[in-house]
């Protein structure tokens, strides 16, 4: 078996008529002769002659109101009696008056916070692509398989998909198509895996699987039949998602993860060996030497970036415990932009 690491209105009133000021006459007797009074009395005063009475002036009447015969109402009554306003009844409350001003009405339905936006990651890492290597078993590099990578991400979400089979004699005697499948977040501190599935390509059931819940800090490990939880550390890796972290973060020192698989973790640490040119299937490529140590059940794992296209992986060997030597070697790749060497 080959080991693999990969990758919704007011009422109207009537008018009242204005009320004329009464006259009144009467006859008089003739006035009798005034009585003389001698020298030295007094007179009485004469008695107050009296007014002649204001005249008003008559208000101007209303203009008529023309109806047709049909429509004449009928002559209301006049009724001195105070009208009377009927009391409302229990049940019934008196409305409040209305306001001046009305305030506005409120919404019918409360405005919902917007959903908050995907966070774009600064990354060289191109957003989708594909790998194509070469898969030799020893050190005379008998070719026994191929892999592919492919990969996409955008609005902070990632998938890596790896497929190996075998070919060549190696297919006729062992036929062989296994995946691996990494799915996360992309942040800006890296890759952030999510799940992490592996197992033969056709199957409905994948035979290993890795759940990374980072709520509880507790990354689930199943292998068959097989279960178990252990702690997770920060910034944990799966066997596919490690080798495309440095085209999100970049080239470091020194760097070291938790790598899970449904087997088991490992922490490894990649150390930085130099920049090497690399004779590889699809050409002659500048690289950037990694090895890492503590990988799985791998005695050693090596990795060449390629400095001149996004720091893609371009060779990863492996070294088991056995002592027998994987390595893969590009044979093409592809990008945005960029399409180079032999692809499946």
């Amino acid at each position: 078996m080959l080991h693999l690491l990969v990758l919704s209105a007011p009422g109207w009133q009537l008018p009242q008529a204005p009320v004329a000021a009464a006259i009144e006459a009467r006859l008089l007797p003739p006035a009798a002769e005034p009585v003389r009074t001698p020298v030295g009395e007094a007179r009485p005063a004469p008695p107050p002659k009296p007014r002649a009475p204001r005249r008003t002036q008559a208000r101007p009447l209303p203009e008529p109101v023309i109806v047709r015969g049909d429509e004449v109402p009928p002559a209301a009554e006049p009724d001195d009696r105070p009208t009377e306003v009927p009391a409302p009844a229990a049940d019934d409350k008196p409305e409040p008056a209305e306001p001046a001003t009305r305030p506005p009405l409120p919404p019918p339905h409360p405005p919902q916070p917007p959903a908050p936006a995907a966070v774009a990651v600064a990354t060289d890492w191109p957003d989708q692509g594909r790998l194509h290597f070469l898969v030799m078993r020893g050190e005379q590099r008998l070719h026994i398989g191929r892999s592919v990578h492919s990969w996409q991400h955008g609005n902070g979400r990632y998938r890596v998909r790896a497929v190996v089979e075998t070919t060549g004699l190696a297919a006729w005697f062992r036929p062989v198509a296994v995946f691996q499948e990494s799915e996360g977040k992309l942040t800006a501190s890296g890759l952030e895996p999510e799940s992490f599935r592996s197992g033969r390509v056709g199957e409905s059931v994948p035979r290993e699987s890795v759940d990374f819940d980072r709520s509880s800090n507790r990354v689930i490990l199943v292998a068959g039949a097989r279960r178990r939880e252990l702690p997770l550390d920060p910034g944990a890796q799966d066997l596919l998602s490690v080798f495309h972290q440095f085209g999100v973060t970049g080239l470091r020192a020194s760097s070291a993860w938790m790598v899970a698989s449904g087997k088991g973790v490992a922490r490894a640490r990649f150390e930085t060996l130099g920049k090497e040119m690399q004779e590889l299937p699809v050409g002659s490529l500048e690289t950037i030497h990694l090895r890492a140590t503590g990988l799985g059940d791998e005695q050693s794992t090596e990795v060449w970036l390629a400095t001149d296209h996004r720091l893609l992986p371009v060779r990863i060997r492996f070294v088991d415990r056995q002592g027998e030597v994987y390595d893969q070697l590009a044979a093409g790749f592809e990008y945005p932009g960029v399409r180079r060497g032999e692809l499946p």
